[in-house]
């Protein structure tokens, strides 16, 4: 599985990504160079974090997320991340999403690997979020 923050535009391939951009979504700045984007995979796996915290979140929508929601977010990212490091891969089955239905079996079939990859995702995300709210009240994102 391909389980990583893409952190330019050159990288897509296609529009079946999700971006998070910087700010309040206004519908001129799509596609923005400041932003990260997510493949449908690998958004799914943190979707229900998010889902948890911010209710009206939509997998086809874009949305306006505050910083005090997207800390708490970020405590539910932790909790994934802890259970990688302690070797918790039920966690994951119970707490992530699969997309498609190759994805779950796809993940488990290299538990170990899969799992390290998305910690990397969610450490990075994470380091990403944390500046961007730095300069940044809210980040949209921006579903397909």
């Amino acid at each position: 599985m391909d389980i990583h923050l893409i952190r330019s535009k050159e990288e897509l391939e296609g529009t079946c990504y999700f971006e998070f951009l910087p700010g309040k979504y206004e519908s001129s700045r799509i596609w923005s160079d400041v932003s990260v984007y997510l493949d449908e995979e690998s958004m799914g796996l943190l979707e229900p974090s998010i889902e948890k915290i911010k209710k009206e979140y939509d997998h086809f929508s874009f949305i306006d997320i505050c910083k005090s929601d997207w800390l708490k977010i970020l405590d539910e990212f932790k909790k994934i991340e802890i259970n990688i490091e302690n070797g918790n891969p039920e966690y994951i089955r119970r707490n992530c999403a699969f997309i498609f239905k190759s994805t779950e079996s796809d993940f488990f079939s290299q538990t170990e690997l899969n799992s390290q990859k998305l910690k990397i995702l969610i450490q990075d995300l994470s380091d990403w979020i944390k500046c961007t709210l730095k300069l940044d009240e809210s980040i949209a994102i921006l579903g397909i």
